[in-house]
Parts: structure tokens; C-alpha cells; sequence
């Protein structure tokens, strides 16, 4: 009898420590990285009128985007965020780095800076929807209607 209740005061530690231990890693924070690693180095290396696109690809690799309104020119962005996720608060971006390398008209390198996030702006999406034919409709009376139409 002694036995089966030592046992059973084991068991029951265990599975305290095992719960706790469960409760507080799930609430652990995680810090990730989200884009690319840029090597400051490298980007310093990149010369205007030097380097090409390929050069430039080359280097850093595949932009994380690229510029819209760039008047003929086009405009390369490398984005690096380090972002803190707490389970029970909003996330928090620790750091972002954006780089932007120029091209000119030849695809040679015109410029290369670093964005300064500071002049960053928070924009915010707009709530508002746009009404679109077949929203009302569900999926059993869309396959109905497109019956007899044809191909």
C-alpha cells in the first residue's frame, strides 16, 4: 500500500512539473527574422556605374520588392525585420532595415541607400469593400446556374 501511494505522489509531481513547464515555454516569447540577411559589407560593396542587375542579384539575391512609380528607372528593395512576438501583446518590430538600390536606363547601379524608417509611415487598410457579382450566390447555386451554359 505504501508502495502504490509513492508511486501515485511521484506521479502527481511529475505532472506538476510537466504542466508547468508547459504554461510558461508557451508563454515565451519568440524574436524571428523576417526577409532577407543583409550583410552590411556587401551592400557597401556595390558600386554605381560599376555593378549591373546581375551583379546586384548576385550579391544580395532576389529583392524583397520592387518600385512602382520608378519614371523608367527601376528600383530594387531589400527589407530585413526582427520582430518580438509576445503570446499575450501586440508584436513589436525590434528592428528593420530596408535597403534601396537604383538602377539607371543601362541596368547599372545608380544608387544604393539605406531607408531610414523613420520616415516610415503606418498605413492602415481601409475597411471598405467593393460589391462583386456572386457574393450573394452560394456554391450550390453557382454550379446550378452554370449548368446549360456551356464551355
Amino acid at each position: 500500500m505504501f508502495a502504490i501511494k509513492s508511486l501515485l505522489m511521484k506521479a502527481k509531481h511529475h505532472i506538476f512539473i510537466i504542466g508547468l513547464s508547459a504554461i510558461i515555454t508557451g508563454c515565451a516569447s519568440t524574436v524571428t527574422t523576417h526577409g532577407q540577411i543583409i550583410d552590411e559589407d556587401t551592400v557597401k560593396a556595390i558600386q554605381p556605374k560599376v555593378h549591373s542587375k546581375l551583379d546586384v542579384q548576385r550579391m544580395l539575391g532576389t529583392p524583397s520588392t520592387t518600385g512602382t512609380f520608378d519614371n523608367g528607372n527601376e528600383t530594387w528593395f531589400y527589407i530585413t525585420e526582427v520582430v518580438q512576438d509576445d503570446r499575450f501583446s501586440e508584436r513589436e518590430i525590434k528592428e528593420r532595415r530596408v535597403y534601396e538600390v537604383q538602377f539607371n536606363g543601362e541596368g547599372q547601379v545608380a544608387n544604393v541607400n539605406e531607408v531610414q524608417t523613420a520616415n516610415a509611415r503606418n498605413i492602415e487598410p481601409s475597411e471598405r469593400t467593393t460589391k462583386t457579382q456572386g457574393q450573394s450566390l452560394g456554391l450550390m447555386e453557382q454550379m446550378l446556374n452554370n449548368i446549360g451554359r456551356g464551355f
